[in-house]
């Protein structure tokens, strides 16, 4: 992460993490990394204040003059990256890909304690929607595109959870085939 850059882009329309906003994305960044439920909510609110401007306008500088980054004469590249590295970041916070393990809301903000977070496009060619009320998963929907097997990171309440009339534990692998809809409930302590 020592440049925030998206892939195939010149170096031109790269971000260093010490250049202007992009220091707020790597705080953000690493507070996912630590899995920092209480803090990552008010990091993410000063991301988007001193980030952007009028609706959702990507900036690289703070020219509110807010004083939570320092000045920066010379910040070269694309306030776009923002937008590309903020969404990446926002999706990490309700699901997770990594090898065949799919974590379900690993760095949930303490904030948003219910709602629905939908077509969620996932490496390994995933689609996931996620619905949770008290701060817990409720409903699952997966959408596989390709023959996979997946296991579920859950929350650490969470014992079990049902697909159509069977119950899962915790730690079962899934296989999922190809162009089907998935659709889990009942996760239950």
């Amino acid at each position: 992460w020592s440049e925030i850059c998206p892939v195939g882009a010149s170096r031109a329309l790269c971000l260093t993490d010490r250049d202007g906003t992009a220091q707020l994305l790597r705080q953000c960044q690493m507070a996912i990394d630590r899995r920092d439920r209480v803090r990552i909510g008010s990091l993410f609110l000063t991301l988007f204040q001193i980030g952007f401007c009028g609706i959702l306008t990507p900036r690289l500088c703070d020219t509110d003059f807010q004083g939570v980054i320092p000045d920066s004469k010379s910040i070269e590249g694309s306030p776009l990256t923002l937008l590309s590295h903020g969404a990446a970041l926002i999706r990490n916070l309700f699901c997770h890909f990594s090898k065949s393990k799919l974590s379900i809301l690993p760095c949930l903000p303490v904030e948003l304690h219910a709602g629905h977070f939908r077509n969620v496009v996932c490496p390994r060619k995933l689609k996931v929607e996620i619905k949770w009320s008290k701060k817990m998963v409720r409903c699952l929907t997966l959408h596989s595109y390709v023959d996979q097997k997946i296991h579920f990171a859950l929350q650490k309440q969470i014992k079990s959870f049902r697909s159509k009339n069977a119950r899962f534990p915790r730690g079962a692998e899934l296989s999922l085939e190809a162009g089907k809809v998935y659709f889990f409930d009942r996760f239950e302590k």
